[in-house]
């Protein structure tokens, strides 16, 4: 009987936290103060089209789209985890390594989309090439 209860209280977790999908859209006034104080360092004079806190279990995202079609994603930290921007990336948002590397290897091109994840980052430029580099910005490959 004792199994049977705690199978059940298991079983009632892990659905009610399974499928737990909930978007909130933002008014500026609710956006985080660090994700803000992001968009007005590096995208400043560039307003918020949407803004919205997506839950799913215990994940967070804040996902922001600026005008001009820029869009940011954000973790539950508020630290920036994806950009994109099809007419390019502010260099600001950039780190210098990575930056360098894009300019000493692919003058002609600029940064269209960047995107963070535990251990590597990862760059597509506006030709198609998509670049990857460790957490510190050391190139590692180009990803075809």
């Amino acid at each position: 009987m004792k199994k049977f209860l705690v199978l059940s209280v298991i079983c009632v977790f892990a659905i009610s936290f399974s499928g737990c999908e909930k978007q909130t859209i933002l008014n500026n006034k609710d956006i985080p103060e660090p994700i803000m104080s992001f968009i007005q360092e590096h995208f400043n004079g560039i307003d918020v089209e949407i803004a919205s806190e997506n839950r799913e279990g215990l994940s967070v995202e804040y996902v922001v789209v600026l005008s001009g079609n820029i869009h940011l994603e954000f973790d539950k930290k508020y630290n920036i985890k994806e950009m994109e921007f099809s007419r390019g990336l502010p260099d600001s948002v950039i780190s210098v390594p990575i930056l360098a590397y894009v300019q000493l290897n692919y003058p002609k091109n600029f940064i269209v989309s960047w995107e963070r994840d535990k251990n590597r980052q990862y760059v597509e430029l506006d030709n198609d090439v998509e670049l990857v580099f460790s957490k510190d910005g050391e190139f590692i490959k180009v990803d075809f």
